[in-house]
């Protein structure tokens, strides 16, 4: 992998990631695995949610010593990378869960996307990318609030963390103890009265395929 120096990012000049917008990066597959486990851990579905626990990315990527400027530059490329991820990859590989609930304040009907129940196993030390669903996994989804950091599962609790699972209307729940709210994120409370929706089971993905920043 590229080494970071004051004027470069990855083998990519600061230079021109600031000035054109062109210029796109082929992310190294252990930056790939890292954003993944980033926005599983946030539980990151939206792109106004991308900034939750920039800081901890940030120092995961060694940039955190940085100019302002270079964090800026890098932080904006990141934060594209983490969105497209999520709009373009999870949802649309179907891994990611549609909902359908109501604003809190408004009463307006939103959309919802609940990440599955064993992207918690992504959390784990050496986990290289793998996105396929565990076979006895029930369409079991996480309930632990969204923009909020989710602790690192330990082996014999692995991947179950709070989830909820509807069987003939009966609803159970497991605790899992979460991690402070990051300070520099603010995620809206809407999930309330979240509908029943059919689970369909993710379609097995993994880090072989390559993405550039979007």
């Amino acid at each position: 992998m590229p080494q970071n120096d004051s004027e470069t990012f990855r083998g990519y000049p600061i230079e021109s990631l600031a000035n054109s917008t062109s210029t796109r990066m082929n992310w190294p597959v252990d930056d790939r695995v890292l954003f993944l486990q980033h926005d599983a851990r946030y539980q990151i579905t939206k792109a106004n949610m991308a900034d939750c626990g920039a800081d901890e990315l940030y120092t995961k990527l060694r940039i955190s010593a940085r100019p302002e400027y270079y964090k800026r530059v890098v932080g904006w490329r990141v934060t594209s990378a983490l969105v497209y991820l999520v709009t373009d990859k999870l949802r649309k590989s179907g891994l990611l869960v549609k909902k359908v609930g109501r604003d809190q304040i408004t009463g307006a009907q939103v959309e919802i996307w609940r990440w599955p129940s064993f992207t918690r196993n992504w959390l784990v030390p050496g986990w290289t990318g793998n996105q396929d669903a565990p076979d006895d996994w029930d369409g079991e989804l996480r309930e632990d609030v969204l923009g909020r950091r989710a602790s690192t599962p330990n082996p014999a609790g692995r991947g179950r963390g709070r989830h909820s699972n509807h069987h003939g209307g009966h609803a159970r729940s497991h605790s899992q103890a979460s991690g402070d709210i990051d300070g520099g994120c603010r995620v809206r409370a809407f999930v309330d009265n979240v509908a029943q929706a059919n689970r369909g089971r993710p379609r097995a993905r993994s880090m072989a395929a390559s993405y550039d920043d979007q």
